[in-house]
């Protein structure tokens, strides 16, 4: 939102709307500053509230990952931010095959929970593992020899990250990956316990929606990094022995959203809406079902 507001107030500066060399323009300037930011809030409000609406509307499981990341038939390197393109060679919705699928057994399990043919299994071991331009130079390369993926493969792509990627989630949280970066500091750590307890069963099934947001946050891994991890842990801890399991849920997706609406939890702009529509969805559905 910065970035948006900075550019706006270039564009005034430029075309000479507002001379800065006096103290009424740059009052004049600060005050535009404000209102162009209550315009980005505004219009930010607006659009939580619209995909809010999807989400009640479809509400299955890996649509928030799915609309985050983007289903792509064909692989790709996703272009990151300027001097930041160290994307791999990218599956569908974000299954790097250059981070944390570098090793052949890795890319074995990813052909066996699509039941890929030989072909498509070659194909997925033999992707190399560089990064940027390189990747996207031997993609081109390929031309019609890159597979395209069908829907059901897509689908089965998601349920592999998913549990790949929530299996990276409570190892940080429980501080067993070994690596401090990752690792959540002992004095918040989950424990076995407290981790299976954040999923909820009700009547209609289950609702794992901290399970689900867990993993769609850990599917960029520095996003579950580098102290961010810490803050995730203390908003999952809730104390209170009389407050019922779902209002439990609901205090854990509440922190998570300030986290998020906070950008302590730093994503794309698109990605943070997702993210905030999405657990307004959820945290409406879990008070329907309260009990």
């Amino acid at each position: 939102m910065k970035l948006i507001i900075n550019m706006i107030l270039i564009l005034i500066i430029s075309t000479g709307l507002i001379d800065t060399r006096n103290s009424t323009s740059r009052t004049q300037l600060l005050s535009n500053k404000k209102k162009i930011s209550d315009l980005v809030k505004e219009n930010d409000s607006t659009l939580i509230a619209k995909r809010k609406a999807h989400y009640m509307k479809y509400p299955e499981r890996g649509n928030l990952t799915k609309d985050r990341e983007g289903v792509h038939p064909k692989a790709k390197v996703p272009k990151g931010r300027k001097g930041e393109d160290n994307s791999g060679i990218t599956l569908a919705l974000g299954i790097d095959l250059a981070a944390g699928f570098s090793k052949s057994h890795q890319r074995q399990k990813i052909a066996d929970a699509i039941n890929a043919d030989e072909d498509l299994r070659d194909w997925i071991i033999r992707v190399p593992t560089t990064r940027g331009e390189k990747a996207r130079s031997w993609l081109k390369k390929e031309g019609n020899h890159s597979p395209i993926f069908n829907k059901n493969q897509m689908n089965q792509l998601y349920e592999f990250g998913y549990n790949f990627f929530i299996e990276r989630a409570k190892k940080r949280l429980l501080g067993t990956t070994g690596y401090p970066i990752a690792d959540v500091i002992p004095e918040h750590r989950l424990t076995e316990t407290e981790f299976a307890d954040l999923a909820l069963n009700i009547a209609d099934g289950d609702q794992d929606y901290l399970y689900e947001l867990l993993a769609d946050i850990a599917w960029n891994s520095g996003q579950f990094a580098r102290g961010r991890q810490n803050h995730i842990a203390r908003a999952l801890k809730v104390e209170g022995d009389t407050l019922s399991r779902v209002d439990k849920q609901i205090i854990r997706l509440n922190a998570l959203r300030i986290l998020i609406h906070n950008r302590k939890i730093p994503t794309s702009r698109s990605g943070r809406i997702n993210r905030l529509a999405w657990i307004d969805s959820k945290v409406d559905i879990l008070r329907q079902n309260r009990y």
